[in-house]
Order: structure tokens, then sequence, then C-alpha cells
């Protein structure tokens, strides 16, 4: 995993891959989760996501079929800052939440 980041701008994570800006058209809420994490895709179609604890191992991952949101429970996980990882349009995306 990697951050680059300067003063006052904002940080772009990348885990096993490329990384690229956050697109805001993709929701991943709610942030904190306590149980089930969504992410809601723009369109439908196959989609991925995978989730890692604050140690890169990876704790849950789902896939769906036209659909455009991935739903994952992860409220058997402990407490503690997660990465949900997803494909988009070839580039691998991360997003930094956490869980209460």
């Amino acid at each position: 995993m990697h951050i680059n980041a300067k003063a006052n701008s904002p940080i772009f994570l990348g885990v096993g891959g490329s990384s690229t800006q956050y697109p805001e058209e993709i929701s991943v809420y709610p942030n904190p989760v306590k149980d089930f994490l969504t992410v809601k895709f723009p369109t439908k179609g196959t989609h991925t996501v995978t989730i890692y604890n604050i140690i890169g191992k990876q704790v849950a991952t789902k896939t769906v079929q036209e659909e455009n949101e991935v739903k994952l429970n992860i409220g058997d996980q402990p407490n503690g800052i997660y990465f949900v990882q997803f494909t988009l349009n070839g580039k691998n995306i991360t997003k930094r939440c956490s869980k209460q």
C-alpha cells in the first residue's frame, strides 16, 4: 500500500495496483460502518468489492452481476480502519472506512 500526500491536498490510496482519486459518483456508506457496508456504482454491471483490514489481510469479498450495488457484512470484524477496494474502468480504487 502507498499513500501520496501533500499539504492541503486530497489523499490518494492504492492497494495492489494503480492509485487514483476516489470518484464522486461511487458511494461507500455508511462510514463508520457497524454491520453492512454498501458500495454503490453509477451503472449496473459485474462489480467485485474486497475489504482489507489495517494490516492488509483480506476480510471480505463479494462479486455481483447486473447490479449497481454491493453489500458486504463485516459485523463480525473488530472495530478499526478498513480499506474497501474495487475496480472501475480498469483502475483499482481504494476507499478508507472505519468500523465501530
